[in-house]
């Protein structure tokens, strides 16, 4: 929600960032970034090694998806709540 806020061109607070925007539209850019940015091919374009440049281990990765993913199920419940 931080970029929507930061990257709004609007000068009338009442409509700019998120303020005026129907929830669902609110969401997309957000659950887009947040997912994209798990995307191994993605990934692969902004993650690497800051001193010899080596891309991100897949079974670094793998633990970083389990860790992501872990318990779910609950933030649906919550979503849904």
């Amino acid at each position: 929600h931080g970029l929507h806020h930061m990257l709004t061109q609007v000068d009338v607070l009442d409509v700019s960032g998120i303020n005026g925007v129907a929830w669902d539209a609110v969401e997309l850019p957000s659950q887009f970034l947040e997912n994209w940015c798990w995307n191994p091919e993605s990934l692969a374009l902004i993650a690497s090694h800051h001193e010899t440049g080596e891309p991100l281990p897949d079974d670094l990765l793998q633990k970083l998806l389990a860790a992501k993913n872990f318990q779910s199920g609950m933030a649906m419940v919550r979503q849904l709540e």
